[in-house]
């Protein structure tokens, strides 16, 4: 059980976990992605260090340090189209998706100051993080903000981004 002393950052601690409990997988996998066409490359160059550079950004997966005089391999012309498609998919995730669904969270959680009115207004499938917590202060009490009225009005406003974020949850488990 983690612990949150209610203060400024609550909401801040919150919308973290949430972030890392819908996202950290698919993280985990673009890390996996880009450690294997790092090794590709380094097979096909014959290198003596898991990295390679491409459009001037260094990536790395060798635990150690290079080599004196070490040159940096240059990420491979066969291995570009594999990248791209890889920086793409990223950008659409980070930059489309990710932007979306932390923005309808962070609406939710300024809406309330209590966790059951966050359970009302977020999805089920985002409770598992929220009952790991013991919020400690004036929050944990068992009160609701919101008419139940309101709780529904947010939730239709919103129906797109908790699609999201199911959606995430899905392709998470087959990742």
């Amino acid at each position: 059980m983690e612990y949150l002393v209610l203060g400024p950052t609550t909401k801040q601690q919150i919308k973290e976990l949430l972030n890392d409990f819908i996202y950290a997988p698919v993280l985990k996998d673009q890390q996996r992605t880009l450690q294997a066409i790092a090794y590709k490359n380094t097979l096909q160059l014959k290198g003596v260090h898991n990295s390679f550079t491409y459009k001037g950004i260094f990536y790395t997966f060798d635990p150690s340090p290079p080599p004196p005089h070490f040159r940096r391999y240059r990420l491979s012309e066969e291995l570009e189209p594999e990248m791209k498609k890889h920086l793409a998919e990223v950008k659409i995730i980070a930059k489309d998706e990710q932007a979306y669904v932390m923005g309808f969270i962070t609406q939710m959680l300024n809406q309330s100051t209590e966790m059951e009115d966050y359970k009302r207004l977020l999805p089920d499938c985002l409770h598992p993080p929220l009952n790991l917590l013991t919020i400690v202060g004036p929050t944990n009490r068992k009160i609701f903000q919101i008419s139940d009225e309101d709780v529904e009005i947010l939730i239709q406003q919103n129906i797109n981004a908790i699609g999201l974020v199911k959606q995430r949850l899905t392709m998470n488990l087959l990742i």
